[in-house]
């Protein structure tokens, strides 16, 4: 009954976080009648930064969630490394397949640094992802197994360096390349299908 009271805690914890996340951004949205400060998903040339930051820190959280039971070795904090560690996979996906900024007019260095974000972002790609499924299987077939945690905690913490670069060379592209602010260099989605 204890456990189920500490995860009860933690839902509460994390719904009351969510709402005061939606708060600051209705807040943001009209702060004080002067009309809408938050740009629409419209406005954007392309949704690969709302997006990609989801993966980030999904992946990153899985990574640390899956060492950590390694220690602990608790079914609840499995399923939740497995859950951020899929829909970090699935964010990755989307950042870096449907939502991949398609660009143009680079310089020569911003096309290198653009072909060493693409090479870790498709290391992220497959190790989230490998990582997900091994954690799947890992709750099934290997349940209580220390070595099997072990392993996917080394390839989600392979997962989390992989997208650390891939989020280093492409903050270079935006902050010293110049690719992406107010959409220079980026082709608009609209000119793209999904």
């Amino acid at each position: 009954m204890k456990n189920a009271s500490k995860s009860q805690s933690a839902g509460l914890t994390i719904l009351t976080s969510l709402t005061l996340s939606v708060a600051a951004y209705a807040q943001e949205s009209d702060p004080g009648g002067g009309g809408n400060v938050a740009a629409s998903l419209d406005e954007f040339p392309n949704l690969h930064p709302l997006i990609v930051h989801f993966a980030i820190v999904l992946i990153l959280v899985g990574a640390v969630l899956q060492l950590v039971n390694v220690y602990f070795m608790k079914k609840e904090v499995a399923w939740i490394a497995f859950g951020t560690a899929a829909v970090g996979f699935v964010a990755a996906y989307l950042a870096a397949v449907p939502y991949h900024p398609h660009v143009q007019d680079l310089s020569e260095q911003a096309k290198q640094v653009m072909g060493q974000h693409d090479q870790w972002a498709e290391w992220t790609l497959w190790l989230s992802g490998i990582g997900a499924v091994l954690q799947g299987a890992n709750l099934v077939f290997l349940t209580d197994r220390r070595w099997a945690v072990g392993v996917v905690a080394a390839v989600l913490l392979g997962a989390g360096y992989t997208v650390s670069k891939a989020g280093h060379f492409g903050s270079q592209l935006v902050y010293i390349e110049g690719v992406g602010p107010q959409g220079q260099h980026v082709e608009s989605e609209d000119n793209h299908s999904h």
